[in-house]
């Protein structure tokens, strides 16, 4: 007897599901299954789908995480590893555009911004945001990817940048290498030197953040752990 094919239009029925239900109705391995019914024609995606979140720490690690490493799974060609790539460049950009829409003007939202900025980020990056008078971004000025520059050449560019860009307030930020949270004696330094070099160009810098893989930690206090405070930003 014939039962036929249990698979067929299993991809519009899937499709149709979503088009209902929304994510929601969705465990993870399914809306990646779904999404990758564009890359790969005519073929079951469940299994490649769990391959691709089983070799990510999380979501987020296998958006933004480079395309080599998605191509290390089987079944996966250039055309999936672009389009999850794809799918977390739009997630960044539509965070740092709904950051931007609003003032940064507490810890928390400074804070939210920087760690989605830094997704994807070099390690060793090092940036300085300014911020107008009312606190709104003007723009994330990159002053070091991987090897660190001298001090004075990047407190010295910050302040031409911080004129040319009418910038009130400052925020310094820099991803540690190794994933330490503590601030190092060099980042103590580079604090108040960049304090220093802002102040001539009558820039307040408000806060110096540790970026790593899961959290933003402000610089001042780390060193007085009676004061420290560090902020979720889930």
């Amino acid at each position: 007897m014939n039962i036929g094919n249990p698979h067929k239009n299993h991809r519009r029925r899937l499709a149709g599901k979503f088009a209902e239900q929304g994510e929601k109705g969705f465990l993870s391995h399914q809306l990646f299954e779904l999404l990758l019914f564009f890359s790969i024609p005519r073929k079951d995606t469940n299994e490649t789908a769990h391959q691709l979140l089983d070799s990510a720490k999380s979501i987020n690690d296998l958006l933004y995480r480079p395309m080599e490493k998605s191509l290390e799974i089987p079944g996966v060609g250039e055309s999936t590893a672009l389009l999850v790539n794809l799918c977390g460049a739009i997630s960044k950009r539509a965070e740092d555009e709904e950051s931007s829409a609003y003032c940064l003007d507490s810890p928390f939202r400074q804070s939210r911004y920087l760690f989605n900025y830094y997704k994807n980020a070099p390690k060793g990056t090092g940036c300085i945001t300014y911020l107008s008078e009312e606190m709104e971004l003007i723009e994330t000025y990159v002053l070091c990817e991987g090897k660190r520059r001298s001090t004075n050449d990047m407190v010295y560019e910050s302040v031409r940048r911080a004129l040319d860009v009418g910038a009130v307030y400052a925020i310094l930020s820099h991803i540690h290498i190794n994933g330490e949270r503590m601030p190092s004696v060099e980042d103590v330094y580079l604090t108040a030197s960049f304090q220093k070099g802002l102040y001539l160009a009558e820039c307040t810098l408000l806060e110096h953040y540790i970026v790593t893989d899961s959290d933003v930690i402000p610089i001042e206090g780390l060193n007085n752990k009676s004061k420290r405070k560090d902020i979720d930003i889930k």
